[in-house]
């Protein structure tokens, strides 16, 4: 008998009880009279939670249209075999990590109604996955049936703990499940969410295309259905999930799940299944999904069941008639790593966790094999994600994970048994360092560096971060650091404290003007192309420079108030030209050094003096002092470029000496030949 004849005989049987009711009872009104629904009666309310972030505009697969269109036609399809018969809301989550948008409110509405506002859908930014369904889940009464129905596309990306939010849900709304639907996910994103449908009793599925859309919310639309028909009927509906119920009448199917180990729960997380016949070899069914329905004629069928590195397998007779299921045991368990984090700022990048499977060597911890003298194990990596917490399906065997939140990194080693449910502490206290130099100017050059402490370095320090932003975050290890901020010649060091989920926030008053040096040869521009070298004194009360401190023609260059002697050399035959500067908070001077040069040629290429050696010695003029010698050659015909002046030329060729003085003016080009008859 179908669903509404046995609705009209309960309503033919109540009429009759009434009609031989005497009068006065009629009147009165008694347990059997009608009564508003109480949250345990009526129909469970439903929120369809949509990820707004800025990735649903992706395609999924081979689909032409966008993600976000995909799943707002699959609703079109499905929601009218919920719209009338229970209150269905619609919320969103993102584009930022507090925007959640109440798009429809919850009540009675028409499936076009709640729909409707996914025409002029526009998903961008982040999704915050955690924070849309604990606003989902307030919205609904802590102690009706309910369900979260979410269609997302990645994890949370905005430093909440979505396992922690799981545990809280279940404690504050113990009726309610949440359904999850993600659009492409990979598996071990899939695996790292599956605490939230496990811990809420909820359904998860991991979808490639439209047609899986539909697969999975007909699948959940299916679940409310029944739990609401068995409610009506006076059945007490468990909160935990029944594992095995099966059909003994009917076409027959093969009903396939998986456990953790013989004697758990199944798993309501995602795994793929393949189904393949015995004796023909070929394929029967392939699908991602936590529970496999598949419909089969009787025959001997190998189901394989895989997730994340785990697979498992069994044959089995599909019956002649009803279920024929089939429990598969993973021999895992499932290890939660929580690194303990809190949330540093409103967009706070995420810890990335990285874990590796360790064979052989020794079981303690790497500092102590190695103090010990003990064997290293080696370590195969696996996998690596980022998030404040993520759980894993993993074989049984030894693990090591490591996780690395900006400089801040922990270690944790752990075994897992086949069964086992362990929460791993991968405990991270970390703060976040935020830098400025709080000086315009000065902000356009600036470098920070930090260094800790560490007696195995020269000078007791060690070096950890170096960065050329004007205004640099780094999230570190709970501590106390040194922090240099330099601009040009200008540099301040301070000690930091960093405390454990503090954001720090520290100013360099890096006080400074700009300089900009230029130079002229001979009324042109001259170029920093290597011939030329530019030093920089301090003098007075400025700050004294380092020796790494160069600056470069043409370019601006930042120095702390102060006076300062700016020097021009050119090669190494004394051309230079000095200038002294007074550098002002705020303000860009600027300076030209204009050098004058002539050019004086050695004619030794003559008959007298085929090989000869000449020196060149200044003895008037500025520059270098009297009597330096600025060219030494046996060059035939060398060719010198020098500050004007007076000089003295020297040759000796075999027995035969010379002596010539010479004087050159500036920009004059002139021969001398000391053997000239």
């Amino acid at each position: 008998m179908n669903k509404l004849h046995r609705r009209l005989a309960a309503i033919v049987a109540v009429v009759a009880a009434l009609l031989t009711t005497a009068p006065n009872a009629m009147a009165q009104p008694g347990p059997a009279s009608a009564q508003p629904a109480t949250p345990a009666t009526r129909p469970a309310d439903i929120i369809v939670l949509m990820d707004a972030s800025g990735s649903m505009w992706g395609a999924l697969g081979s689909e032409p249209l966008a993600k976000h269109i995909v799943a707002r036609q699959a609703l079109d399809r499905i929601l009218p075999a919920l719209a009338g018969q229970h209150r269905i809301g619609l919320t969103s989550f993102g584009p930022g990590c507090r925007s959640i948008d109440r798009l429809v409110p919850l009540a009675e509405n028409e499936a076009a109604a709640i729909t409707a506002p996914l025409d002029r859908f526009n998903p961008r930014g982040k999704g915050p996955l955690t924070a849309g369904v604990t606003a989902a889940a307030e919205s609904l009464d802590r102690g009706a049936p309910a369900s979260v129905i979410v269609i997302h596309d990645g994890l949370d990306n905005c430093g909440e703990d979505v396992c922690a939010a799981a545990a809280k849900l279940a404690a504050s709304h113990p009726r309610l499940k949440v359904h999850i639907v993600s659009l492409g996910l990979a598996s071990a994103e899939a695996t790292a969410i599956s605490c939230l449908p496990r811990a809420t009793g909820g359904t998860a599925f991991t979808v490639a295309d439209a047609a899986g859309i539909d697969r999975a919310l007909t699948a959940i639309v299916n679940s409310v259905a029944i739990r609401d028909d068995r409610r009506r009927g006076g059945e007490e509906v468990s909160q935990a999930p029944k594992q095995n119920t099966r059909r003994v009448a009917g076409p027959p199917r093969l009903v396939a799940t998986a456990v953790l180990a013989p004697g758990k729960l199944e798993l309501t997380v995602p795994l793929h299944w393949r189904v393949f016949d015995v004796t023909s070899g070929k394929a029967i069914s392939e699908a991602t999904t936590a529970k496999l329905i598949v419909a089969s004629p009787p025959r001997k069928v190998r189901v394989l069941a895989r997730v994340g590195l785990i697979e498992a397998s069994a044959e089995i007779e599909i019956a002649e008639a009803g279920d024929t299921t089939v429990a598969l045991s993973l021999d895992a368990g499932v290890a939660r790593l929580d690194t303990g984090v809190k949330r540093l700022a409103s967009d706070a990048e995420e810890p990335l966790i990285r874990l590796e499977r360790l064979t052989g060597g020794d079981a303690a911890p790497a500092a102590d094999s190695q103090s010990k003298g003990l064997a290293q194990p080696t370590a195969a990596p696996l996998w690596i994600a980022r998030g404040k917490a993520i759980e894993a399906i993993l074989p049984v065997g030894r693990y090591r994970a490591i996780a690395e939140y900006g400089l801040a990194n922990s270690e944790a080693r752990f075994d897992v048994a086949a069964g086992s449910e362990a929460s791993i502490p991968l405990l991270l206290d970390a703060g976040r360092l935020e830098l400025s130099s709080g000086d315009e100017i000065a902000a356009r050059a600036v470098t920070f560096a930090i260094e800790v402490d560490d007696p195995t370095q020269p000078g007791g320090r060690r070096e950890i971060a170096r960065s050329a932003h004007p205004s640099p975050a780094f999230v570190v290890t709970t501590g106390v650091y040194y922090v240099t901020a330099a601009a040009g010649g200008a540099s301040v060091r301070r000690l930091v404290t960093v405390r454990g989920g503090e954001v720090t926030r520290e100013t360099f008053p890096l006080a400074s003007g700009t300089l900009l040096i230029s130079a002229s040869r001979d009324g042109r521009v001259l170029e920093d192309d290597g011939t030329v070298s530019v030093s920089l004194a301090a003098v007075g009360t400025a700050p004294a420079l380092g020796p790494d401190v160069r600056p470069i023609l043409g370019r601006p260059f930042e120095l702390r108030p102060g006076g300062y002697v700016v020097e021009l050399r050119r090669g190494g035959f004394a051309i230079s030209e000095r200038r002294t500067v007074n550098i002002v908070a705020g303000r860009r001077e600027s300076v030209t050094l204009a050098v004058a040069t002539a050019e004086l040629t050695i004619a030794t290429d003559t008959r007298n003096a085929p090989v000869a050696l000449c020196e060149v010695r200044r003895t008037s003029g500025a520059g270098s002092a009297r009597g330096d010698v600025l060219l030494r050659t046996v060059a035939n015909r060398p060719t010198a470029t020098l500050a004007p002046g007076a000089y003295r030329i020297g040759c000796v060729a075999g027995t035969v000496t010379r002596d010539v003085a010479v004087t050159l003016a500036p920009g004059e080009r002139r021969t001398v030949n000391p053997f000239a008859e």
